[in-house]
């Protein structure tokens, strides 16, 4: 027969494991977000820079050896600093851009 006292210890045995394995399982399903490393010789030229022209971005850098890559995000900030939250530049409209060659690491496409 299980006492009272034995009854309480187990119950809170019991208790901390559910809440250990519910913590793995949150963690464990949870998808996780990697920011990039350092994109090595990175760049964008630009080919027109007059106000509102409709122009050719383009982006260039390394990957650097044995990195996987699942997605890459450009953005374009008037602030080049992270801690700074990322307001685009009056006017800009990105919205029709389109992926027209890719070398090196290829599969990438404009969401």
């Amino acid at each position: 027969m299980i006492n009272a006292m034995t009854f309480h210890r187990l119950r809170r045995t019991l208790s901390v494991a559910l809440l250990l394995v519910t913590l793995l399982v949150i963690a464990l399903a949870s998808p996780s977000k990697t920011y990039a490393g350092n994109l090595s010789n990175r760049s964008v030229f630009i080919h027109d820079t007059a106000v509102s022209a409709a122009t050719q971005h383009d982006f260039r850098f390394d990957i650097p050896n044995g990195i996987t890559v699942g997605s890459i995000r450009v953005q374009y900030c008037t602030e080049p600093l992270p801690i700074v939250a990322c307001v685009g530049p009056t006017g800009l409209d990105a919205s029709s851009a389109s992926l027209v060659t890719q070398t090196g690491e290829t599969g990438f496409s404009v969401l």
